[in-house]
């Protein structure tokens, strides 16, 4: 029996290596994006907490500020769409009228 051992490439052609490289700078890049987006999330659900939660929680001052702050804004917006959506209604009735321009200037 004679059989020759086949020699091993140690060189691998550069495309290939830059293809290689190219792939694992994607891979790199992907694996990052979704480690940072999956924290972004996990802030933004930690955020959505009311403020006794988080106190029980032992969150930071910044944190429950800053959920305060977010719950603030929320509540603001329903207050503003609540009414635009009751002088709408009203605007209807005037055509013509200034508040219904202004009122809904930026639903047009």
């Amino acid at each position: 029996m004679n059989t020759l051992a086949q020699p091993l490439r140690l060189h691998r052609p550069w495309p290939l290596r830059m293809l290689s490289a190219i792939a694992d700078a994607v891979t790199g890049w992907r694996e990052a994006f979704e480690t940072r987006s999956q924290r972004r999330r996990a802030e933004a659900a930690l955020r959505d907490l009311d403020g006794a939660t988080l106190r029980d929680m032992g969150a930071p001052s910044w944190l429950q500020e800053e959920a305060r702050v977010r719950r603030e804004h929320r509540r603001f917006d329903r207050q503003l769409l609540r009414i635009h959506d009751r002088s709408a209604g009203t605007a209807s009735l005037r055509r013509g009228s200034v508040t219904s321009r202004r009122c809904c200037a930026g639903a047009r």
